[in-house]
């Protein structure tokens, strides 16, 4: 050997396996397994000529693909024969081999080198090295270090470099961050696969998986450059697993036609161009941006696909079947470079994210500031309306007791002249007179009936009952004013043979309906009002009342206000012939009561329908109390009266004799001897009051009699304190008919006490 070149590298061979035995064969040589053979078997024979002896030399075999029996001049150096798997994975260290060679296997001239190897699909012998092991050892290990341990520490970077950006996703659920994190992942899976020294999968399963592992990772890093650099490609991603599926297929189906080789470098070729189109993309981001991070991602994007072309025609185009594969050093500086990208633009939009925090709490906190201000403004503006309408309540209170005792006096004036003959035109003077008290009476008594119902004085008493004779009534009742208007009244019922009787409040179900029927006949001004009454099985059986109108409708954006009190539409002039504006208001207030649905339909110019849903039931007709009849009044009857208005009084007193009976009035209660029954004004003179008047005659004369409270009052705690006290209370002014009513009703049974009680 010469020695300027310490190191003999033998890249010629012959092959003994082979007819004629002893073919010469380049090196590095590919050996694929026959058909039908469970293994691949080749055997060598390399000729070693030497000029003198040599000391500390070795045999190195840059990549030896199988499993080898090693002998020199007919002594065996390494025999891995029976070693189990037969195959050697392509870039594990196991096909790397140094052997150290004794110094006495040496000799001048010719030495035989034997090599009989083993292997499974294929094996290959690279060219074999001769020299000093102070030169094969060094590169031995830079060997190791370049095709093994190098990219397995690469791997485990680019892993950890993943699995950190697969964290940014988790946390950002971009799919930016998710498919460069999965794609790196991938790449290093790979690269530790490829490095293993044993085979995961068997046969053909290796190849074919391990090309779909690089096929993966090759789409998600080529999906990653397609969306950071521009608008997503949407039939690319939606592709991709398709493609991988269609690898996967390919591979499997190469391999069974023996043509696994030529389809594995088609499918790394078509791979190497979907990287190029990333790049490609990437490169147009780089130039259009002109930033620092699509600068650096463009560079090792490029040196990737340098590396992987190199790669590619070792491997296929010049057969170079152990070389140091450079595309795993690409993957560093390429996965290197995008985390950091996107670590750092997840870093700064933290920061900025951080700001936009600061900003938002000192504008929320100025906001909050804000709001308690407003807050304690309207809380400021709640305690003046809460005050303006204790004041207006105390007002309507004292104001409505005020107005009606006049009304009330007057009312029982015109009871007492309408009971005597009036000459000329007197009777319709007063007729008209009572006429106008009458409508003032009805607006006393809605305001009371909203007092009422306001203070809790008005509680259901629900029971079963028959609906149909109520809406005839209802019918009945409002006949006369719908002809007085030129109106068509039609009533529809059905249903009512069935069984079905409803269930609820039967006086607060006419007043709501009774209300609904009176409103359409006064706000219609040609057509007709219906009344219709149907029984409803679906979804549960319930009665359906309804009432239709061809009025003038009611638009969208009043539909809320009918409600309120006082409020009228098409009415500015408040024209009295079109109600006070208070019986939709009412009937609001009844349904709540009654837990009730009322519901509004209208259509302007063409009408409303207001429909009132009551449950059926089958439970018998509950006890009703029986009205009090008009009754005679009997003569003589003994009245007291306790009223410290003396106008009140002396109409009270004046009307009660006209009807025969004996009064005996006073502004309070120790002025007066016994009676039958006792009238009492709630609110008199000193603070005093009706009922405790009335209490005290009581324990003065040793009997409890009937007692009637009339009262002008409407705030609600003086109605609740009526109601609590369980007294018989009428509003002022109070009808003579319900006046007559009571009296009749309340002394019917009672004996007529001559004088006055012990």
């Amino acid at each position: 050997m010469a020695a300027a070149a310490p190191v003999l590298r033998l890249a010629q061979a012959e092959r003994l396996d082979l007819a004629p035995a002893g073919a010469a064969v380049a090196l590095p040589d590919l050996v694929f397994r026959s058909p039908g053979a469970s293994t691949t078997q080749a055997r060598y024979r390399i000729v070693v000529p030497l000029d003198a002896p040599l000391r500390g030399q070795g045999l190195y075999f840059t990549g030896l693909l199988a499993r080898p029996r090693i002998a020199l001049n007919g002594e065996v150096l390494l025999d891995h024969l029976d070693a189990h798997p037969p195959q050697v994975t392509p870039r594990s260290i196991d096909a790397i081999v140094l052997v150290d060679v004794p110094d006495r296997l040496w000799r001048v001239g010719s030495n035989e080198l034997l090599l009989d190897l083993q292997g499974g699909a294929l094996l290959s012998l690279s060219p074999v090295e001769v020299g000093p092991l102070s030169v094969l050892v060094p590169r031995h290990r830079w060997r190791v270090l370049a095709v093994v341990l190098g990219p397995a520490a690469v791997a485990v970077v680019v892993a950890c470099l993943g699995l950190a950006v697969l964290l940014l996703w988790w946390r950002r659920r971009e799919v930016l961050y998710g498919t460069f994190g999965a794609g790196a992942l991938g790449w290093a899976l790979h690269s530790l696969w490829t490095v293993l020294p044993w085979r995961l999968l068997p046969g053909v399963h290796f190849g074919v998986w391990w090309h779909a592992l690089y096929a993966f990772f090759v789409v998600m890093l080529t999906i990653f450059c397609l969306r950071f650099s521009g608008p997503p490609w949407r039939r690319l991603e939606r592709a991709a697993p398709w493609g991988l599926a269609a690898v996967v297929v390919v591979l499997y189906v190469a391999g069974a036609l023996d043509l696994h080789v030529a389809a594995s470098s088609a499918v790394r070729l078509c791979l190497i161009g979907l990287v190029a189109l990333g790049v490609t993309v990437v490169a147009r981001h780089a130039l259009r941006r002109r930033s620092v991070e699509s600068t650096l991602i463009l560079a090792s994007a490029l040196a990737g696909l340098l590396f992987g072309a190199i790669d590619w025609a070792r491997g296929y185009v010049a057969p170079d079947y152990h070389p140091v594969y450079l595309v795993p050093y690409a993957a560093l500086l390429f996965v290197a470079t995008v985390a950091w990208t996107l670590i750092d633009r997840f870093v700064r939009t933290s920061q900025e994210m951080e700001v936009l925090n600061r900003d938002l709490e000192q504008r929320v906190q100025a906001q909050n500031a804000e709001l308690h201000q407003t807050l304690a403004q309207v809380r400021s503006a709640r305690d003046a309306a809460e005050g303006a309408d204790r004041a207006k309540s105390s007002f309507l209170a004292a104001a409505s007791h005020d107005l009606r005792q006049p009304v009330h006096a007057l009312g029982l004036y015109l009871a007492a002249l309408s009971s005597q003959p009036l000459p000329g035109d007197s009777a319709d003077v007063v007729q008209r007179m009572g006429r106008s008290l009458t409508a003032l009476d009805d607006m006393f008594n809605a305001l009371l009936d909203i007092s009422r119902m306001d203070a809790g004085a008005v509680v259901p008493q629900p029971r079963a009952f028959d609906p149909a004779p109520l809406v005839r009534r209802l019918a009945d009742v409002h006949a006369a004013l719908a002809d007085e208007r030129g109106l068509r009244l039609s009533l529809r019922v059905r249903g009512e043979d069935q069984g079905w009787r409803a269930h609820g409040d039967p006086l607060l179900v006419e007043r709501i309906v009774g209300n609904l029927l009176g409103n359409a006949v006064r706000h219609t001004r040609h057509g007709g009002v219906l009344v219709s009454l149907r029984l409803r099985q679906q979804p549960a059986p319930h009665w359906r009342i309804e009432v239709w109108d061809t009025g003038p409708g009611i638009a969208e954006s009043e539909r809320d206000r009918i409600w309120e009190e006082f409020y009228q539409v098409g009415n500015p002039e408040r024209d009295r012939a079109a109600g006070l504006g208070l019986g939709l208001s009412i009937v609001r207030r009844l349904a709540r009561l009654l837990q009730l649905p009322v519901v509004l339909h209208s259509r302007p110019g063409h009408g409303s329908r207001f429909e009132l849903q009551l449950p059926a039931t089958r439970a018998p007709l509950g006890d009703a109390a029986a009205p009090v009849s008009a009754l005679p009044l009997r003569p003589g009857l003994r009245v007291a009266v306790i009223e410290d208005d003396p106008e009140v009084r002396d109409a009270m007193v004046l009307l009660l004799q006209r009807w025969g009976c004996v009064v005996a009035a006073a502004a309070d209660g120790p002025q007066l001897l016994a009676a039958d029954p006792v009238i009492a004004d709630w609110r008199l003179r000193g603070g005093q009051d009706g009922a405790a008047q009335a209490q005290w005659l009581f324990d003065q004369w040793g009997q409890r009699r009937p007692l009637l409270v009339i009262t002008g009052e409407t705030a609600p705690a003086t109605l609740a304190m009526i109601r609590a006290l369980g007294l018989v209370c009428l509003p002022k002014p109070v009808a003579p008919e319900a006046l007559w009513q009571w009296l009749a009703g309340a002394t019917q049974a009672a004996p007529v006490r001559k004088g006055p009680a012990p």
